[in-house]
């Protein structure tokens, strides 16, 4: 009997939700902007990554918040804090995604099918000649670099001069 006393004592002494004493840092607008970069990355990880397992594509993700708080101007704490906040505040969180779905609305895919065409691109004369897409792919970046006049006075990373 005076186990089940302790047990109820100590149920009702620990805190029901961990997430009571976060507070809204960050207002609507901004946790917003952010949330919306937040799932276009997740968006493009998720189709690039679409054949990984999920452990790899959480490990990618990971990599790409730092960046996009970063471009924000938002620490991790104060991010995460009120993430937990929204999550633990329903009718908020909702309204919140709300404002982030109205931000995606508002982005245009690009339609890369009438992206103009790069008029520098020169196709070097023995392509057909090289062994190995590698050798094609090498040739072809070697004749837009000198083709092209914004690389004139840049050097290769491999210690090749442009010319």
């Amino acid at each position: 009997m005076l186990c089940i006393i302790a047990t109820f004592i100590f149920i009702s002494c620990v805190r029901k939700h961990r997430f009571d004493t976060d507070k809204k840092i960050l207002e609507e607008k901004k946790m917003a902007t952010v949330l919306t970069d937040v799932f276009l990355m997740e968006a493009y990880v998720n189709e690039q990554l679409k054949w990984r397992n999920s452990d790899s594509v959480s490990l990618v993700r990971k990599i790409y918040y730092p960046d996009i708080l970063k471009h924000h101007k938002v620490d991790s704490t104060s991010f995460f804090a009120t993430l937990r906040y929204y999550q633990a505040h329903p009718k908020e969180y909702s309204s919140l995604l709300v404002a982030v779905d109205s931000l995606l609305y508002k982005i245009k895919a690009l339609d890369t099918t009438t992206a103009p065409i790069d008029n520098n691109v020169v196709i070097p004369p023995n392509i057909n000649d090289l062994s190995s897409y590698k050798k094609q792919e090498q040739a072809m970046g070697e004749e837009y670099i000198k083709n092209n006049p914004v690389f004139k006075n840049f050097k290769r990373k491999n210690g090749m001069d442009s010319k």
